[in-house]
Formats: structure tokens, C-alpha cells, sequence
């Protein structure tokens, strides 16, 4: 996994918890500039489903559309500008733990790729997915 991880370290997202009830904290990413602050678990695949977007890798499998605004495309970004090396963002402790999540693909408006949370590696096929096994980590 370390290898994929060094070869698109634009789609990974470190997750910093900072409370439980209700769950929040602050995402990093190596080609965005600033955290990104969330409040529950909506929030957090709302606000990184944007930042994907706005990074243009990974795409999602889906054409975004809508009635309000003419700018609907994503452009597609092989090699994002990084600010930051993940290695650095990796280490960024949350008040109450923190957590990585590598997406591999976002198919189907979903997510697919890894979750690793105090060492332990877990694979996810589907947002759900991700959302029962952090439900579980974090919220025991």
C-alpha cells in the first residue's frame, strides 16, 4: 500500500478527530493549502468529495450537473500541485486520534480504497462501507 500511497499522495485524506459527540475534526490533503474543518460524518465525505473535486484526481465515475451554476466540469489533474508532503501530513495528531483514508477509485458516486486507523488497514468498496468501520473505530 505504501507504494500507491508515494504514486498519488493528492488522493488520500488525513483525518484528524477532535471530538466524538458529535464527531469532528479537520481533513489534510498534500495538494490543498489549508485543512478543511467537519462536523459529523456527512460533512466529512460532503467536504472531501469537494476537495477531490477541486484537486481534479481522483475523478468521480459520474458527470456532476446543476440547475444553478454553468460550471459543472471537473478538470482532470494527472499530477496535482502538492503544498505539502503526506509524510508531514501524516503526522498531525487530532485531540482525540486520528485516521487516513486512500481512495483508489470514486465509482458509482462512491468511494473505494483503504482505511488505516491506528495500524490497522481495512479495504472499503462503497461509502457505507467506509462510514460502518470509522462508526466502529472512532465511536468505541
Amino acid at each position: 500500500m505504501e507504494n500507491y500511497i508515494q504514486s498519488a499522495p493528492h488522493a488520500f485524506m488525513h483525518v484528524t478527530i477532535d471530538g466524538i459527540h458529535p464527531i469532528r475534526g479537520k481533513i489534510y490533503n498534500a495538494a490543498i493549502k489549508d485543512p478543511i474543518d467537519f462536523i459529523d460524518f456527512n460533512e466529512l465525505i460532503i467536504k472531501g468529495d469537494q476537495m477531490f473535486n477541486s484537486i481534479g484526481n481522483p475523478m468521480p465515475s459520474v458527470q456532476l450537473r446543476s440547475f444553478r451554476s454553468k460550471k459543472a466540469n471537473i478538470n482532470y489533474q494527472a499530477s496535482p500541485k502538492l503544498y505539502h508532503d503526506y509524510h508531514d501530513l501524516r503526522k498531525i495528531e487530532g485531540k482525540k486520534m486520528s485516521l487516513d483514508i486512500y481512495l483508489k477509485s470514486r465509482h458509482e458516486a462512491g468511494w473505494q480504497g483503504f482505511l488505516l486507523i491506528e495500524g490497522k488497514c481495512s479495504q472499503f468498496h462503497g461509502i457505507m462501507e467506509l462510514l460502518s468501520v470509522m462508526n466502529t473505530e472512532v465511536l468505541s
